[in-house]
């Protein structure tokens, strides 16, 4: 894989994870059918490993020893992504109880770790933090295009930079909201009134950062 085909499968894998959590938001008990929660997990980890696996692929291939502020943070954002991946890891085994048998056989401790109920909330600060990374990779990035004056990917880091920083708060404010479940009751934030505008706010941050990336791809040699 190079870098332009990683940056066509992590296009891929964003369009994927919108139309879940789309479908999840406007349908949630679809995903009580056993068959389609295993399809979509197991496709979800593939769509996780996307950004990893374009991260990797960006440190390797484009990077050079001179953007150290820029690799640094690619490192941090990669780590971030990592750990998402271990938990869509996670997610299979709740979906899966077969697999989940085996882990019991193999190791009950690990097993009640891996369905310990504090993970949510665990996943839910990682998604935070990693949303921050991506919103300072950003940053970092569009400064170096500026440096180089690649005005095209320029345009394109700004408003991604833009994007990302609306997904940033969407994340921040769904991570107060499972932090606080326990103090009030998360079915009065389920409506129709609140539910258009973030889905709204949230096609507008997928489709900057999807901008982003087929930019990225054209540049590419």
């Amino acid at each position: 894989m190079s870098l332009k085909s990683a940056t066509v499968f992590t296009i891929i894998g964003i369009c994927y994870f919108y139309l879940v959590r789309t479908i999840g938001t406007i349908n949630p008990d679809i995903f009580r059918v056993q068959d389609i929660a295993q399809a979509v997990q197991l496709l979800s980890l593939f769509a996780a490993l996307a950004p990893l696996v374009f991260l990797a692929y960006f440190y390797k291939d484009y990077l050079n020893r001179e953007q150290v502020l820029l690799k640094n943070i690619t490192i941090i954002t990669l780590i971030g992504f990592f750990l998402i991946v271990f938990l869509h890891i996670r997610g299979l085994f709740m979906v899966f109880p077969r697999m989940s048998s085996i882990l019991y056989n193999f190791s009950p401790s690990l097993y009640q770790l891996v369905h310990s109920h504090q993970i949510p909330l665990i996943g839910s600060l990682i998604g935070w933090v990693t949303s921050i990374a991506v919103f300072l990779f950003f940053v970092v990035f569009y400064r170096e295009t500026a440096k180089r004056n690649q005005v095209s990917l320029k345009n394109a880091t700004l408003i991604a930079m833009v994007g990302s920083s609306l997904a940033l708060l969407l994340r921040t404010i769904s991570t107060i909201v499972t932090l606080s479940a326990g103090f009030f009751p998360i079915r009065t934030l389920i409506s129709p009134v609140i539910i258009t505008p973030v889905l709204i706010l949230s096609l507008l941050g997928i489709l900057s950062i999807i901008y982003f990336l087929y930019t990225f791809y054209r540049v590419q040699v």
